[in-house]
């Protein structure tokens, strides 16, 4: 099949350059032609003309003045003499690449020379010194007339030759346009020839495979991915059907594979709402216990051993909790990073408010080292929000930085209540081996909540 599009390609490009070709050499013709005629045929013709009337203004002036005396027919006859020079030389100009044309010019020149040397001038002479009358005036302007015979016969001669090198280049530009126009004609017949004969051909071996193949993807496009692709004809054509058959077998391998994937991911976002929920609550729960066994501890100090022991015991159940609910987080592919879930808590405040945080996240917030502390920096985020800025007023301002050493949260915003109550975030922070600071500033509270990326290890026993 390949080779039947380059044959057609081929033959439609031939034709094409054939008609260009042509086309291109009649337009340097008619170019050439049109050139000749505008730039030396015309202009030739008319200073030919006027030649021609030069010389007729000159034996007119000439001859009334014999007749009459009355000097001022002598005005024609010197303004056709600076007339014909003027003619003569712009006639010498033109037939510069024109021999024949020139020697009919200087055999005009010389009937002109003969004209004035034998009859003109020794007229002119004799009439004012009165020596031209009666008969001789009579024979004069007989023999002036005989040598005007010869120049106008000299001059016709040149009017006739320009005349029919003009229409010798019409002729020339009507034959070639005639020439252009049955190639273009031929070459229009013999595309249309190839391109029916293309036409049929590309119809039995490429349409007809062709919509065979298409029916058989559609089937499968459809839905009925149990029928198998085959098809015959080109090889082109043939190899797109083992294609579409190898991507068919593909498709039911890997809707296998995305079931599976698919009941696997299930599992895991309930392992991560798990996560989540014993994270937001639970741990909470437990640390708020911690911290009131603390205090009893202090105000009873009786019961202070018996405390310590409970304390002890429910911080390591903390440590165990927090470590079982990381590795349910971690264990859930398409993990978020630190980033994406601060923008996630910010955008639920948004839509709750309907105030937009200012968020500005530096350093590396998207780096899988953050994972063991996100949990913690996204709830300390959503607490800040929910209970220590103020949802009306400026917006707040949310910058979260992350570096090898730790992370660091800063939120800024109006303050809720001069009261600020940070216990539980600073709680959090301490246990994580980081600390937690308020600076309020008339009606502006800023929370800097830091953290490492290595907790230290609590003494048992220890308080939270």
């Amino acid at each position: 099949m390949r080779w039947r599009v380059y044959l057609v390609v081929g033959g439609l490009l031939a034709l094409l350059l054939v008609t260009a070709g042509a086309t291109t050499a009649v337009r340097l013709h008619l170019s050439s032609v049109g050139h000749r005629l505008t730039n030396t045929l015309r202009p030739a013709q008319v200073e030919t003309a006027d030649l021609i009337q030069a010389y007729i203004d000159e034996e007119t002036g000439e001859r009334g003045y014999l007749l009459t005396r009355d000097p001022s027919f002598l005005e024609p006859y010197t303004f056709g003499e600076r007339e014909t020079a003027t003619a003569t030389t712009r006639l010498r100009h033109l037939f510069a690449d024109d021999p024949a044309s020139a020697q009919a010019l200087d055999r005009i020149t010389r009937a002109a020379d003969a004209w004035r040397t034998q009859a003109i001038d020794p007229e002119l002479v004799a009439f004012r010194n009165g020596q031209l009358t009666g008969q001789a005036l009579i024979d004069a302007v007989g023999r002036g007339k005989t040598l005007f015979d010869a120049l106008r016969a000299r001059t016709a001669d040149l009017q006739n030759r320009i005349n029919e090198q003009v229409n010798t280049a019409l002729q020339e530009s009507n034959a070639a346009q005639s020439m252009a126009n049955n190639v273009t004609i031929g070459a229009a017949i013999a595309a249309a020839v190839l391109a029916a004969v293309a036409a049929w051909q590309l119809r039995r071996s490429f349409a007809v495979p062709l919509n065979r193949l298409l029916t058989q993807v559609r089937r499968v496009s459809s839905g009925d991915l149990d029928h198998s692709v085959d098809v015959s004809g080109p090889q082109e054509i043939v190899t797109v059907g083992e294609t579409v058959e190898a991507m068919r077998t593909r498709i039911l391998a890997e809707s296998a594979k995305a079931a599976e994937a698919g009941r696997q991911l299930a599992r895991y976002e309930e392992a991560e709402r798990i996560a989540s929920s014993l994270g937001d609550t639970v741990v909470g729960q437990l640390f708020t216990t911690s911290l009131a066994l603390q205090s009893a501890a202090g105000r009873y100090p009786p019961v202070a051993p018996v405390l310590a022991g409970a304390i002890g015991d429910l911080d390591r159940a903390v440590k165990d909790l927090q470590a079982a609910i990381f590795e349910l987080a971690s264990s859930a592919p398409g993990q978020q990073s630190l980033g994406n879930q601060v923008l996630d808590v910010v955008d639920q405040w948004e839509a709750g408010v309907g105030a937009a945080p200012e968020v500005r996240l530096t350093g590396a917030v998207d780096s899988d080292r953050l994972r063991p502390v996100a949990a913690d920096v996204v709830a300390v985020v959503r607490e800040v929000l929910a209970n220590v800025v103020r949802p009306s007023g400026a917006a707040p301002v949310i910058s979260v930085n992350a570096d090898d050493d730790g992370v660091l949260l800063r939120v800024t915003g109006g303050v809720r209540d001069h009261a600020v109550d940070v216990a539980g975030i600073r709680r959090r922070a301490e246990h994580l081996g980081g600390s937690c600071g308020v600076d309020l500033a008339g009606a502006e509270v800023t929370v800097s909540w830091q953290v490492p990326l290595t907790r230290p290890a609590t003494s048992p026993g220890g308080g939270s």
